[in-house]
């Protein structure tokens, strides 16, 4: 099938009709408010509970589907979102003190996250990371016992697995991996299915052991033990090999590398191919192998009579001046008619709201509830924000072909690039460290930009492979290419979770947090990379924020993709906005009846982990607790 074309394999989920009658007015028993990890969770165990048509999700973002993604770097920068383009795939926002990228559609960032389902460290819960300074303390019911049942079920959901290979077994690598447990892929034994003996198979039909090692992951293992330690020497106790080929694993992914056959049905009813290990996930995955909650939570929510709509966006919450509701929303809804897009504002009533509009979606959205009068909320709103200390760097041209520059929905048999990320070295327990290093896959529509903007940059030291590059920018690059030579680092550790959202005169949510860059944890993640640089023998590059100069500031400015808090949970009004479910403190006792927060804003610090498996499994966790009780009183 033409992949262009493959969109028309998928249904629709969004609901067709006109939200709101003539008089813009709409009501519901319930309205979720966002279609991420969050939200979609949500959405799909509440449904059932509701009459069809009574529960309603609201994404502010377009549908989008396999086949409807940009194929280039043009197709792309038409999808960045802005305020003549409200409808882009991809909210990039750049402050002075954090710059962020969040995905802004029908599922939220799944669309463009890298599929990492990681838990987190079973620590977190119970003491702070050494680099985070601050006090801080999660719900008392919140423990990793409590999430750990949760953490299982968003994996069988997301059909988590691994790329396992020839040298993962070779490695003595389990399959039955507790960091897949849940999933189909768990119960597979050395390849094999477990209720048949037909094995597991990729794209082209090799199984685990018929497998190559992905060239960038076996250079992050191989890099191990020339990392010691931060400071270039080892320590005094020594290190074997053995101990560093331990800090390092196959991370699970929510990606269909071998479970699903090509074009057919998976558990919910949704085609989908395998992975061709394009590298092109963070961009949207044409291929349809992506396990986006477009794959599973929100069909299965469809399917339980929940009603989607895109393109539909919540300005201000109030308290509803109707009897039988509780809340009344303000909105935004946006249609293409005759080539324009146009606008209607409307009214929507719920007895029962659950933000999941993201950290920044849902946290301004209290802000301005409060500033109106409206409602009012912990003092604590807006802070504990955290950028989960994300980092990124590229080692470029190096002595070692990595195979890390992607190639779009076109299957390659030159190179193959693998999932944008497919391991990991562990050194969260590693004192001085704390962080995860990631391997990083050039997605396919940035190659022929950074193989022309690196190869000028370098040119004056550069050697043939620079040269090819420069020569070559107008095509792909080349298997020998300089790009091909280099590897993108992404970094998750422990930041200090300290900045703050507010609204200014404007009602624009705006970030308040000096000193951002310069946490000693993200100097630490930084002398990694600094370290992985040299080993390949390889020009460092930083993210060029870090060096820049806004306005006369001076100082780092790091990106996140990973945005957390602001609308942390709490034992209590003191310590948190929510509760361990999401119910919000209502500063006169209590909780706000039937208002919920489930989504990255509640998370208490920053994870030491890609977030998504937690997001979701919180709110698997809340959409147990409201179902068993809150749900019968809210609606008595």
């Amino acid at each position: 099938m033409n992949y262009k074309a493959r969109a028309s394999a998928y249904r629709r989920l969004s609901n067709r009709q006109p939200l709101g009658d003539a008089n813009g007015q709409a009501c519901f028993q319930c309205v979720i408010v966002g279609s991420g990890f969050g939200g979609s969770v949500m959405a799909a165990r509440l449904a059932p509970y509701f009459k069809p048509g009574q529960l309603a999700v609201l994404e502010r973002g377009k549908e989008v589907q396999p086949g409807d993604f940009p194929a280039t770097l043009a197709k792309a920068l038409f999808e960045v979102k802005t305020p003549v383009n409200p409808l882009g795939l991809f909210d990039f926002s750049v402050t002075p003190d954090m710059d962020s990228l969040v995905g802004n559609a029908l599922g939220g960032t799944s669309n463009i996250y890298a599929n990492v389902m990681l838990e987190p460290l079973p620590e977190l819960f119970e003491t702070p990371p050494a680099p985070a300074n601050r006090p801080y303390r999660w719900p008392s019911a919140i423990t990793y016992d409590a999430l750990k049942p949760y953490f299982k079920r968003v994996r069988h959901m997301l059909a988590v697995e691994k790329y396992i290979d020839r040298d993962d077994l070779d490695r003595g690598v389990a399959v039955r991996d507790p960091a897949v447990e849940g999933s189909f892929f768990y119960g597979a034994e050395q390849g094999n299915r477990s209720d048949s003996d037909q094995p597991l198979t990729d794209y082209r039909e090799r199984t685990f052991a018929e497998r190559p090692p992905l060239a960038k992951a076996s250079y992050l293992r191989d890099s191990l033990p020339h990392l010691h330690p931060l400071n270039g020497h080892r320590p005094a106790n020594g290190s074997s090999p053995q101990a560093d080929q331990d800090h390092f694993e196959k991370l699970p992914l929510a990606i269909n590398l071998t479970q699903v056959g090509q074009g057919q049905p998976n558990a919910f009813g949704v085609p989908q191919w395998k992975c061709i290990l394009c590298g092109d996930c963070v961009t949207g995955c044409n291929v349809g192998a992506k396990n986006s909650l477009t794959m599973n939570y929100l069909p299965l929510a469809e399917k339980l009579g929940a009603s989607l709509f895109s393109q539909v966006e919540v300005r201000a919450i109030r308290l509803s001046e109707r009897a039988d509701y509780r809340y009344r929303l303000l909105v935004v809804t946006r249609v293409h008619e005759n080539g324009k897009l146009r606008k209607r504002e409307l009214e929507i009533h719920t007895r029962m709201l659950v933000l999941s509009a993201g950290v920044f979606g849902t946290v301004k959205l209290l802000l301005e509830a409060q500033q109106q009068g409206d409602l009012t909320f912990s003092a604590r709103l807006g802070r504990g924000f955290s950028g989960n200390a994300d980092e990124i760097a590229i080692s470029y041209n190096g002595e070692r072909r990595l195979d890390s520059v992607g190639y779009g929905h076109r299957e390659s048999t030159a190179w193959e690039a693998g999932p944008t990320i497919s391991a990991m070295v562990d050194f969260r327990r590693v004192p001085d460290r704390q962080h995860v290093i990631q391997d990083g896959a050039f997605p396919s529509l940035l190659v022929r930009l950074a193989s022309l903007v690196f190869s000028l940059r370098h040119l004056w030291r550069g050697n043939r492979r620079v040269w090819h590059d420069l020569l070559k920018a107008g095509a792909p690059a080349r298997l020998n290419g300089a790009l091909n030579h280099s590897q993108i680092w992404l970094a998750i550790g422990y930041d200090q979770a300290d900045g703050e959202l507010w609204l200014d005169g404007r009602e624009r949510l705006r970030l308040r947090w000096r000193g951002s860059g310069t946490q000693p944890a993200l100097e630490a993640i930084r002398q990694t990379f600094a370290n992985l640089s040299r080993v390949a023998g390889a020009s460092h590059l930083e993210n060029p924020r870090e060096r820049f100069s806004w306005l006369g500031r001076q100082g780092a400015t790091p990106i996140t993709v990973h945005p957390l808090g602001g609308c942390c949970m709490g034992d209590d009004i003191e310590q948190g906005v929510v509760d361990d479910v999401g119910r919000v403190f209502d500063p006169g006792g209590g909780v706000f009846p039937g208002l919920y927060v489930n989504d990255g804003s509640i998370c208490n610090a920053s994870l030491g982990a890609n977030p998504s498996l937690t997001i979701a499994a919180l709110a698997e966790r809340a959409s147990d607790r409201i179902i068993q009780q809150d749900l019968k009183r809210l609606f008595e």
